[in-house]
């Protein structure tokens, strides 16, 4: 079987930043009726049904995403490396994928990694602040993806501009009309590139 593992996305807030200024003032974190039905899936949901029989995929809970810390993060992401196996795939969206940015950065990942997708993914957020020296990432991926949208209103497009140019040998897949890829319920991109390989 082959393995996929997904790190979700957060917020991670600035030292000092009080936690209830912040949000209270963020409509995006407005509370709707939670007994309504639920709404469809999404894209992250479906990702088990698109990629078929063949693929395990995992999706880890991060710790208090609503104010993240690098090294709680850190010590969760690295309770999973046990069960991961050679040619793990590896999938970030915004802070999950900043997260793994920095990790495979700074740390020796113990098995062999096919591929990487980085979604939206910021240069810095809170702690969460990835190296400028990013060939060590080069070194350990086989084949890296980054995906980003020109109207992302969350993450600047001018992040993976960036990381392109660090990451010469990654695939930059660009989008317009993506935004943060919030409410796309599929991503065909996506599931089409982790097939490929």
């Amino acid at each position: 079987m082959k393995q996929l593992l997904f790190i979700h996305g957060g917020d991670s807030l600035k030292p000092g930043e009080d936690f209830f200024a912040h949000w209270e003032s963020d409509a995006a974190w407005e509370v709707g009726d939670p007994f309504a039905a639920r709404e469809k899936k999404r894209w992250k949901d479906d990702l088990v049904d698109k990629l078929g029989y063949e693929w395990v995929c995992a999706f880890p809970k991060m710790p208090n995403d609503m104010d993240a810390h690098y090294l709680q993060w850190k010590w969760w992401f690295e309770k999973h490396i046990p069960f991961a196996e050679a040619g793990l795939v590896l999938v970030g969206h915004s802070l999950g994928a900043s997260f793994l940015m920095r990790y495979l950065a700074t740390e020796s990942f113990p098995v062999s990694i096919a591929q990487l997708h980085l979604i939206a993914t910021p240069m810095s957020e809170g702690d969460f602040i990835v190296p400028d020296d990013l060939s060590k990432v080069g070194t350990q991926v086989q084949k890296i993806y980054l995906y980003h949208s020109i109207d992302d209103e969350v993450v600047p497009f001018a992040a993976s501009e960036h990381y392109a140019q660090k990451l010469p040998s990654a695939v930059f897949v660009r989008f317009t009309d993506r935004n943060h890829f919030f409410a796309q319920d599929e991503f065909p991109e996506l599931v089409s590139n982790i097939l490929r390989g």
